[in-house]
């Protein structure tokens, strides 16, 4: 039996993007990646197309974020 989309996690190296409403300026520019599986609601992402060294991880409820 398949899970709806609403209720499959988010697993380690999904493709997601930030719902506008929660984003930030610039945010839709980054193609975001899930880290590690979900967990108690929370996933941390991070910008795998940054120009910065050592990647800002970001620690997000999943209802930030839709699947790309």
């Amino acid at each position: 039996m398949q899970m709806s989309t609403s209720t499959q996690k988010f697993l380690k190296g999904q493709v997601v993007k930030i719902r506008p409403e929660f984003q930030d300026d610039g945010d839709d520019e980054y193609t975001w990646v899930v880290l590690n599986d979900e967990e108690k609601g929370r996933v941390d992402i991070s910008a795998i197309d940054s120009l910065l060294r050592i990647k800002p991880i970001h620690t997000v409820q999943v209802e930030w974020l839709e699947r790309s």
